[in-house]
């Protein structure tokens, strides 16, 4: 008599820049782990991400560090056991590499795929060629030599600096078996680094996202009419703060003393948690208004902000998330946009009158079109609304394609 072996669920490593902090990626996972879970019952999903502890803490999942170096972090389990290669990790560059790639190719061994969720992962311009690029080759080669599927869905291209960079990039998209990037600017961009066959695009993943707070009823204060004012830290791209930047911080203030003006109570919610909170005090103290008088909400997680930002008459944004974490919520937005992802995003969601370029932003412009969304605000909510559903539905198409790709056993 044959005896049958036992099966386990499919093991699935979720790999993403992802952080608590940043509201924009718990909401695209969010969205990913919902809808596989929806169509893949029974998989089991491992994070791996810059902080597993922050990733156990907000998902729940078991977590390994994007860099390779540690062990798996549990929830409520004991600290990871180290590796004697993990003296490595600081050490001289090839030396740390070389030590990264053998972790690596360990840890895929209990995965049966490996599936890069969302954001801006295609990138070398903060650790350079050999920082992100290198990490997205040597997962996804340690993952096909064990002979297991990789797929890319939704992600991006932020900046591709070196042709190292952009070489390692190409090969590491090369080795997917499914390759759905963000937005056309990021297959272009790979295009142009000379990645050849099938490359699709769908919207941002955060567009399927389901919140209860959402749908809530809202609390009595929300009776006042309410803007809005979603800053970014100058910190969020490179470079060093210069007059572009005083310039919008003064534009955001003139926008708030404006809104004032119309009688309409001016909040502030940030969709970055630690780096763009600062920035609101130094808007305030711009104010020739009443800035005291300005609410700061206490925004900690993706529910705080869609409950901060459903019902205002408009929303001003410059983070890509704090626009499309909006459009979520059925609220009219005003971009600023401070990378082409962004101004791609508001293309891509037939709302390129309701964006404006960071470099040369004037404050009487960025008025003009608050008060040309206060004006027209529910023709402007209905567009949002349409939007929103449409990208969502196209979304629906895409996770089914994701699925596909999950392996049975």
């Amino acid at each position: 008599m044959t005896l049958r072996q036992p099966t386990r669920p499919v093991r699935i490593g979720l790999f993403g820049m992802y952080g608590s902090a940043n509201l924009g990626d718990v909401a695209i996972q969010r969205a990913v782990i919902d809808a596989l879970r929806a169509r893949c019952p029974g998989i089991e999903l491992t994070a791996i991400c810059p902080d597993p502890e922050d990733a156990v803490e907000t998902f729940g999942l078991p977590a390994r560090a994007a860099t390779g170096f540690g062990g798996l972090v549990r929830p409520d389990g004991p600290a990871p056991a180290g590796a004697w290669l993990d003296r490595f990790e600081r050490s001289r560059p090839w030396l740390r590499l070389s030590a990264a790639a053998w972790r690596i190719r360990g840890h895929v061994r209990d995965l049966d795929m490996l599936l890069f969720s969302g954001s801006g992962q295609i990138e070398d311009y903060w650790g350079g060629a050999w920082g992100q690029p290198f990490r997205l080759l040597a997962w996804g080669a340690a993952t096909r030599s064990r002979g297991k599927a990789v797929a890319y869905f939704g992600v991006g291209v932020d900046q591709l600096l070196t042709p190292a960079g952009a070489r390692m990039s190409r090969s590491a998209l090369r080795l997917a078996r499914l390759r759905v990037l963000r937005d056309e600017g990021s297959v272009e961009a790979m295009r142009r680094a000379g990645l050849a066959g099938p490359c699709s695009v769908c919207p941002d993943p955060a567009f399927a996202l389901r919140s209860a707070a959402i749908d809530e009823p809202r609390p009595a204060q929300d009776e006042v009419p309410f803007a809005v004012l979603s800053p970014i830290a100058r910190s969020a791209w490179p470079g060093p703060e210069d007059a572009s930047y005083e310039n919008y911080l003064r534009a955001l203030a003139g926008a708030a003393d404006h809104l004032q003006g119309r009688g309409i109570e001016v909040r502030w919610a940030c969709s970055q948690t630690r780096m763009d909170p600062p920035v609101v005090e130094r808007v305030r103290a711009l104010m020739r208004g009443d800035a005291a008088s300005t609410l700061v909400v206490d925004v900690r997680d993706v529910d705080d902000y869609l409950r901060a930002v459903r019902g205002a008459r408009v929303i001003v944004a410059s983070r890509l998330h704090g626009v499309i974490l909006a459009l979520v919520a059925g609220t009219p937005v005003v971009a600023i946009s401070v990378a082409r992802k962004v101004r791609q995003q508001m293309d891509d969601a037939a709302l390129p009158d309701a964006c404006l370029e960071f470099d040369g932003l004037q404050a009487c412009e960025l008025r003009a079109r608050i008060d040309d969304v206060l004006e027209h605000g529910p023709a402007w909510r209905l567009r949002v609304v349409r939007t929103r559903d449409r990208l969502r539905h196209e979304l629906d198409s895409h996770f089914d394609r994701l699925a596909a790709v999950v392996p049975h056993t």
